[in-house]
């Protein structure tokens, strides 16, 4: 039970065995945490989850993860069955790896940066005009 996930700002969480799973469109990891759930929730938003090493029980990173795009759910299961002599509470997040999902999201991002600088052109030159 000493593998973990590494998000992009190195922030580290402890996965239950088979702790990694993908479907359809959505990446999901089972791990244990101490942090609080709306920290935890923080933690796996924005582009935090651009970057997720896998780290396997002897510290090398098995996989590299660039494919998550967004945060869909956190969970909280309390008194989960690890295995057959643990038992823990444990936290599962879904994160989703749908291409098109991105593509939306990088066009919004072109789209807020045209708007930034047309409101910075209006801010400079609607003076020099109104002059």
């Amino acid at each position: 039970m000493n593998e973990k996930i590494r998000l992009k700002d190195n922030t580290e969480f402890t996965l239950i065995p088979c702790g990694i799973e993908t479907r359809d469109k959505y990446r999901i990891f089972k791990f244990i945490s101490e942090l609080p759930f709306e920290e935890l929730k923080a933690k796996f938003s924005g582009t935090n989850i651009q970057h997720i090493d896998y780290i396997l029980a002897d510290n090398n990173v098995y996989a590299t993860y660039e494919d998550c795009v967004a945060f869909k759910s956190l969970a909280y299961i309390p008194d989960f069955q690890i295995d057959d002599n643990n038992v823990a509470d444990i936290y599962v997040v879904v994160l989703s790896i749908d291409p098109i999902e991105r593509q939306l999201q990088e066009q919004g991002d072109t789209i807020d940066a045209v708007f930034a600088a047309v409101d910075t052109l209006l801010a400079e030159i609607l003076p020099m005009i109104m002059v």
